[in-house]
């Protein structure tokens, strides 16, 4: 109890900065500046009671979809409500479910926020998603009675070595949850490690396997690929800063051989929106941005995407692409998206977040992972499967048979909150 009090304790006395915190986020996106009540425990809705998800952004958002829309339907008489900590996790909440769910941020962990969220919202259960171990909300809930889940759990081995350093608090958080349903059998080892209970977690898989097509997507496919006309198509997704000058040079590479290329270019932040469209100009290629209902001519060099949620049906049309995040310090992100359409898949040599993900698609042949961040070589990469249809369109089946052979821990999941809700 005493690590917690401590923990407690400060976190209640860095609140100022937490404000602060915000206020400097703010200056790059202003969506930070909105709901600040929220943040702090007072959450912005009209109904309380039933089952709270968390997925902190918006790739926890998109992974968590299959398993909302499944509670959705076996639970018609219970309350889903969804938080996140983001802004762009938020929109991404309103974009896939409207007003079938209830959506507000996740408090700051301090002691009289959590409990004025509780207060307000008096949840049956809480389900959250991946690593986001929060001790005074599992403390509060463990008090109150409230059925805590944590589902697709991973803890990596960075993160692992972190949480040692912590493990007295971090023991006694852990063994508070009702349930822990880790990725990998690793993942629910190092949870064991640190102080989960072993009886209560268990290996479910990844939901991130789960995916499914939006009903909507092949008509909308219809209408990009028109206006492409018929030009070769390179999506790159979830680009950051530290990538970017990277991706126009090879871009610039790649126009020397096959000079009608289109680069479909997602950034991960919406911030980074106007100082890449100005680094494109710089580098004097053409861009035409998606928010402007213009569609890409034949002298547009790159397509750049500034909307939210609509990065699957970019992998759908693309005839190859680069799953961004992999080639500076963020370590990847989600390879399975352009998976579930079987599209050839390039990333750089930093997947350490997607670990194992990354280690079934390299024993499937599933991708091609290049093995350092030069221009020339993502260039070369690109320029490949550009040129060898047929062994780009054999990696994309590869990597969608990963997909399908591992799907299913959602069913788990579902079948696991179901147990600690109903179960005698």
């Amino acid at each position: 109890m005493v690590p917690l009090f401590f923990y407690k304790l400060l976190l209640t006395l860095i609140t100022p900065f937490l404000c602060l915190g915000l206020f400097i986020r703010s200056i790059k996106q202003r969506s930070y500046r909105q709901r600040i009540l929220e943040r702090f425990g007072l959450a912005q809705v009209e109904r309380s009671g039933g089952i709270v998800i968390h997925g902190a952004s918006v790739g926890e958002v998109i992974a968590l979809r299959p398993f909302i829309e499944a509670l959705l339907i076996q639970y018609p008489q219970h309350l889903i409500t969804v938080t996140t900590f983001t802004p762009t996790g938020s929109e991404q909440v309103k974009k896939s479910f409207g007003s079938r769910v209830q959506h507000c941020y996740l408090p700051f962990d301090t002691p009289y926020s959590v409990a004025l969220f509780l207060n307000k919202l008096k949840p049956l259960a809480i389900v959250i998603m991946e690593t986001e171990i929060w001790p005074s909300l599992i403390d509060a809930c463990n008090t109150r009675k409230i059925k805590l889940l944590l589902i697709n759990a991973r803890i990596s081995a960075r993160s692992f070595t972190r949480y040692q350093k912590i493990q007295s608090l971090i023991t006694g958080t852990l063994c508070k949850v009702d349930n822990i349903l880790a990725q990998s059998k690793e993942d629910a080892e190092r949870f064991i490690q640190l102080g989960a209970l072993a009886d209560s977690t268990s290996v479910s898989g990844n939901l991130k396997y789960d995916l499914v097509k939006p009903e909507d997507i092949e008509d909308k496919a219809i209408e990009i690929v028109n206006a492409t006309k018929n030009r070769k198509v390179w999506v790159i997704g979830s680009s950051h800063q530290d990538e970017e000058a990277l991706i126009l040079s090879s871009l610039k590479v790649i126009h020397r051989k096959h000079p009608d290329i289109l680069c479909i270019l997602a950034p991960r932040h919406p911030e980074r929106i106007k100082p890449l469209e100005l680094s494109i100009q710089t580098e004097g290629l053409s861009v035409v941005k998606r928010s402007q209902g213009q569609l890409p001519s034949e002298q547009h060099n790159i397509w750049l995407i500034d909307t939210m949620g609509e990065l699957l049906l970019f992998y759908r049309i693309a005839d190859v692409c680069t799953v961004a995040g992999s080639f500076g310090a963020t370590g990847g992100h989600n390879p399975l998206e352009p998976a579930l359409f079987s599209c050839p898949i390039i990333v750089g040599p930093n997947m350490s977040n997607f670990q194992d993900i990354a280690q079934r698609l390299e024993q499937a042949n599933g991708w091609l992972q290049v093995d350092d961040s030069n221009a020339e070589t993502l260039a070369n990469a690109v320029t490949k499967m550009v040129s060898d249809p047929d062994h780009a369109q054999q990696l994309g089946e590869n990597a969608l048979t990963v997909l399908k052979q591992n799907q299913g821990a959602t069913k788990t999941s579902v079948d696991k909150l179901d147990q600690l809700l109903y179960r005698l």
